[in-house]
């Protein structure tokens, strides 16, 4: 499918799908117990075959039963959570880094170790009850991110 702008031809690639328990870091940003079930879900976003994004999103296995039963390369995991699930989502907070490609990310990516990358780190909340519904971590290669944000006063 093909980018508005330039052109861009974009695929996906699910590089893992599946349930861990949540460690006490990802326990605490979601507001569950430690040891609860969530699912991981990794994928590759591409730009005119160029490996240009690398997805991680986590979310409580409770809110999504099933998940398994979708195309996740094809459909949108916010998609599935406010059309299929019935979440309703609000507030995001977002953080955004610099950071050096891991060994994995690297790979992933194809990129060289240490390549400079531009995480950013959102937890997106339940907009009436205020809980989070999902942390997401994305590595973007900075030769090819550009981020644009739109503030309303």
């Amino acid at each position: 499918m093909p980018c508005r702008k330039g052109n861009i031809a974009t695929a996906s690639q699910l590089i893992e799908f599946g349930e861990i328990v949540a460690s006490r870091r990802l326990a605490e940003t979601l507001d569950i117990e430690i040891g609860n079930p969530i699912y991981r879900v990794i994928i590759l976003r591409f730009a005119n075959r160029v490996p240009v994004i690398l997805e991680r999103d986590f979310f409580p296995c409770s809110r999504c039963p099933n998940l398994e039963e979708w195309d996740l390369e094809k459909s949108s995991i916010y998609d599935l959570l406010t059309t299929v699930y019935r979440l309703k989502l609000g507030r995001i907070s977002q953080t955004v880094e610099a950071v050096a490609a891991t060994d994995t990310v690297a790979r992933q990516l194809r990129v060289a170790e240490g390549f400079p990358l531009i995480m950013l780190s959102r937890t997106v909340f339940n907009a009436e009850a205020s809980i989070p519904e999902i942390f997401s971590q994305d590595f973007l290669r900075s030769d090819y991110a550009r981020i644009r944000t739109d503030f309303f006063l």
